[in-house]
């Protein structure tokens, strides 16, 4: 779809494709959706502003019914002191008391460009705002970037599936159900 849109133009613009990583490397900033993709570009350390498109339905739907919290994209969760909506405004990549967030987003099912563009001519033009959010990033890369999770995951498995082991504390399950889970299913292999 990409290179159909470009074949009538006079611009030089290549279409790459499973090229992510090599792109993010060398690129100066970024556009990206919301998704795991943020955590690559928190990693890179790359100023990015996000969007997310929706149609008119689902953003109202999802806006008054579902989004429980001020973002959608993880850098943006990772970063805030306090994530949920509590009775607190939403965030809002137009407002200046939202200037700060590190990966401004845009979940819309409006024209966004205008803004989005503002964005990104900024970093390429005002040294010292890149500067200042490629140091931002860095931070919160060096507080959470964090090498060994799979292995770390692995161990916490196996130290529960093979023990009486108390559980670990975790803030997004409930353990006691977990373990229970997890030594129905060992008693289930020794019985077999």
């Amino acid at each position: 779809m990409a290179r159909e849109q470009i074949a009538g133009l006079d611009i030089p613009i290549e279409v790459f494709v499973g090229r992510t990583p090599e792109l993010i490397r060398l690129s100066y900033g970024c556009l990206a959706c919301s998704g795991s993709v943020s955590l690559e570009l928190l990693y890179h350390a790359k100023p990015t502003v996000i969007l997310y498109r929706v149609g008119w339905f689902p953003y109202t739907l999802a806006r008054r019914f579902f989004i429980k919290v001020k973002f959608i994209t993880l850098v943006n969760l990772l970063a805030a002191d306090d994530p949920f909506l509590r009775g607190g405004a939403r965030y809002d990549p137009r407002a200046a008391a939202d200037d700060g967030v590190l990966f401004p987003e845009h979940l819309t099912y409006e024209d966004r460009a205008p803004q989005i563009a503002r964005q990104i001519i900024r970093w390429l033009t005002d040294e010292a705002s890149y500067q200042s959010r490629v140091r931002e990033l860095e931070e919160l890369k060096r507080q959470h970037a964090v090498s060994g999770a799979s292995h770390r995951a692995a161990a916490y498995i196996l130290q529960h599936l093979r023990s009486d082991a108390p559980p670990l504390a975790g803030p997004h399950f409930e353990l006691g159900k977990l373990n229970e889970v997890g030594k129905s299913r060992i008693k289930k292999r020794k019985s077999a």
